[in-house]
């Protein structure tokens, strides 16, 4: 396995040993869609030990309390580093270059209120100009 004290060893001497540690980890190649024989081992003594608090993981000794999909965890592990290695570059890039659709409904939504005030003020002088012309 890969336990915390391996990886610290791993890490003196390469970083090709975690990517080695993390590979035997899994079952598979594909990382999201193969099970992670580590997690798995991890669960299953909690769930003899009947340990339903989360989270379960610990990144510098400190508990992870975030999603527990594979992306998350690698952030929060890359977001843990001084100087984070290069195999966490390309993928935190990515999710920084992925658009907040959070942030985007709010701006729109803020749009389109202001929008449907200007619409609003116009209609009602309008309307207030027809009143007095009929007058």
């Amino acid at each position: 396995g890969c336990s915390f004290l391996d990886i610290l060893y791993i890490l003196k001497d390469s970083k090709k040993g975690v990517e080695e540690c993390v590979e035997q980890s899994f079952e598979g190649k594909a990382y999201e869609l193969n099970d992670n024989k580590l997690l798995r081992n991890e669960m299953e003594i909690q769930k003899k030990r009947q340990i339903v608090v989360y989270p379960s993981i610990f990144i510098n000794e400190f508990p992870y309390r975030g999603n527990l999909q594979g992306d998350y965890i690698f952030d929060a592990v890359c977001d843990a580093y001084i100087t984070p290695p290069t195999s966490c570059s390309p993928l935190q890039s990515q999710q920084n270059a992925e658009v907040d659709y959070l942030q985007i409904t709010l701006w729109t939504l803020g749009f389109l209120i202001i929008f449907f005030v200007v619409v609003y003020y116009i209609y009602r002088r309008q309307i207030r100009r027809e009143l007095t012309k009929e007058m």
